[in-house]
């Protein structure tokens, strides 16, 4: 009987480390799909705001370049 139960007992912690794994597998996409969605937002916010200021206008491409290579890798 304590063989069955060592085997009851590793089960249920191989159980619990799978579910962990696809809770943890769904919060990255949940993070990604937020970034995503944030770093869309803040490119679009660049191209909104551009040429209202000739001395922002450089960073403002500039956070845009950034943003954009590292969003789209």
């Amino acid at each position: 009987m304590n063989f069955f139960n060592k085997t009851a007992e590793q089960d249920k912690w191989k159980k619990k480390y799978l579910n962990l794994l696809d809770e943890q597998e769904q919060s990255e996409v949940s993070y990604k799909e937020k970034e995503d969605l944030l770093c869309k937002t803040i490119v679009r916010l660049t191209i909104a705001t551009a040429g209202l200021d000739p001395l922002l206008d450089p960073h403002l491409l500039g956070i845009r370049d950034q943003l954009k290579r590292l969003c789209h890798r």
